[in-house]
């Protein structure tokens, strides 16, 4: 697993600290052993978690660098954290970034594939996977800690531990980059793969804020108001015939001759659906000469709204978890980063996307052409198998009638014999 954390100073307009686990970009050697345990820990807020370990799953580009920090347990939560230096997004751009697979995909697969960040101010971000769909949901908690506050009491992380961002990810056998950038200017934008998914301000598309615009308390839909656009027509009348048994007796079916009316009571013919039944009888719609169209409820300036030009700040990030429940296991998650740098983190996404990607989709392509090729030569055995019973029963078949001639014709010696 590769994680990458970086720390900005309030003067430098560039990412100051990082730490990175990659060889290749001036870090540690690459994540293996149990190394990884001394930065990521295991929540004892309950003791029924799922078990973290290391992989990196059925298709990969290099089984030591694609190493990620893997569920291993169906129908289980999960909940792990890690901390890194804190530091304020104040005036910059905060970028969260990760990479997660899943290296089995049975059918009804269910459970999250997000990350959380958390910080010790004001506002809860959710961005969740459902059935493989990357949506964003926002609301706004005053006074809450969770990417996460630096004093995180990671042994007791859990799902009710209060979060800032949450997002995550779709849902096949490769590895994908998802990327969230929160901007000074108070919008958001999340990738998938470079591919812009999510983009918009902050105030309009979340409920950070009291909405600037309210409905008019004053004043309420008149009541003469007709909003029926269509109405029955009143010059429309049922037909004397229309009212016609959903169910009539069989007619054509008649009494069977060995009924016995002692025995089997009264003969009735079975009953079948009517073939003039209509239905119930519904006018025809004309359009409403009173109709006024849909009322809108006139809006005026919310009173209560109140601007914030630092929906976007955080002062202290300082940690950053996973937490989710799985039907089904073996997620992996790795290349993690945090920072403001789009260079960094575009670097650091072309380690999956330009590298693991790549050569787990080579290795892809090479698995389904073997199963593509072992499916064909199953058919071709199963179409030979097919051809053998074929031909050993009609072996049979022609065994059995020599047989039955060689019987007959021993039959008609025998009975000539006896005739001299």
């Amino acid at each position: 697993m590769k994680c990458v954390f970086s720390r900005v100073s309030a003067s430098s307009s560039v990412a100051t600290e990082f730490l990175r686990e990659r060889k290749d970009l001036g870090g540690e050697a690459p994540f293996d052993g149990d190394g990884w345990k001394k930065r990521w820990v295991l929540s004892e807020h309950r003791d029924d978690y799922g078990k973290f370990n290391l992989s990196y799953g059925q298709f990969y580009n290099d089984p030591e660098e694609d190493l990620g920090l893997t569920t291993t347990e169906d129908m289980k939560s999960y909940a792990i954290s890690a901390k890194f230096p804190q530091f304020s997004n104040k005036d910059k751009m905060l970028i969260v970034q990760y990479a997660v697979k899943r290296f089995t995909l049975p059918d009804g697969d269910c459970g999250g594939l997000y990350v959380k960040v958390r910080s010790g101010d004001d506002y809860l971000w959710e961005n969740c996977n459902e059935q493989g769909e990357l949506k964003a949901c926002v609301q706004k908690l005053r006074g809450v800690a969770e990417l996460m506050k630096s004093d995180l009491d990671q042994k007791q992380f859990s799902d009710k531990t209060p979060y800032e961002i949450m997002f995550g990810p779709d849902n096949d056998e490769l590895s994908h980059v998802y990327t969230l950038i929160l901007y000074p200017n108070n919008t958001i934008k999340i990738f998938a793969d470079y591919e812009e998914r999510i983009a918009g301000d902050l105030e309009d598309h979340y409920d950070f804020l009291k909405p600037r615009r309210i409905m008019d308390p004053n004043v309420d839909k008149p009541s003469d108001w007709v909003d029926e656009e269509f109405i029955p027509d009143p010059n429309d009348k049922k037909p004397d015939d229309w009212d016609q048994p959903e169910f009539i007796l069989n007619l054509d079916v008649k009494k069977p001759d060995d009924w016995d009316e002692e025995w089997d009571g009264e003969w009735e013919p079975p009953g079948m659906v009517n073939p003039d039944y209509k239905g119930e009888w519904v006018p025809r719609e004309i359009p409403n000469p009173a109709y006024k169209g849909e009322w809108i409820h006139p809006e005026i300036d919310n009173p209560n709204y109140i601007p914030d030009p630092n929906l976007y700040l955080y002062d202290d990030i300082g940690a950053i978890g996973i937490e989710i429940w799985q039907v089904n296991s073996n997620t992996i998650y790795d290349n993690i980063i945090v920072t403001d740098s789009i260079e960094e983190a575009m670097k650091f996404a072309a380690l999956t996307l330009n590298g693991t990607r790549k050569g787990e989709e080579e290795m892809k392509k090479n698995f389904d052409k073997k199963l593509e090729r072992e499916e064909k030569e199953r058919e071709e055995e199963e179409k030979e198998n097919s051809g053998k019973e074929v031909s050993n029963l009609n072996e049979k078949q022609e065994n059995e009638e020599a047989r039955e001639k060689e019987e007959r014709k021993s039959k008609e010696e025998e009975l000539k014999k006896e005739e001299l």
